[in-house]
């Protein structure tokens, strides 16, 4: 069962689509322009709402130099966990993909 046909009941028709367009690009090589933009975003989003690298690394469960690996573009969360750091976050998949 692919990420999107997982999320796929939980999210809107284009949040789903994306995340089904984002599992397949984290498949293959995501590029260097992708991740910074991503990490861009990561940045701005935990900044205005006040959320620090480590409680976003603790509330996922992932150790924190994974958090700080996004947030200096150098890797991209997986497929699903996007959706949990967009409900950390308090947004919708779209808002945090920047669409």
């Amino acid at each position: 069962m692919s990420a999107s046909d997982l999320f796929g009941s939980f999210l809107s028709k284009d949040a789903s689509s994306i995340l089904g367009g984002l599992a397949e690009n984290l498949g293959s090589n995501v590029s260097a322009e992708t991740l910074q933009a991503f990490a861009a975003r990561l940045n701005e989003l935990l900044q205005q709402r006040g959320i620090s690298q480590e409680s976003l690394a603790e509330s996922l469960n992932v150790a924190l130099p994974t958090v700080l690996e996004w947030l200096k573009g150098q890797s991209m969360p997986s497929a699903l966990q996007l959706p949990q750091i967009a409900e950390k976050l308090g947004i919708d998949l779209k808002s945090l993909l920047g669409k």
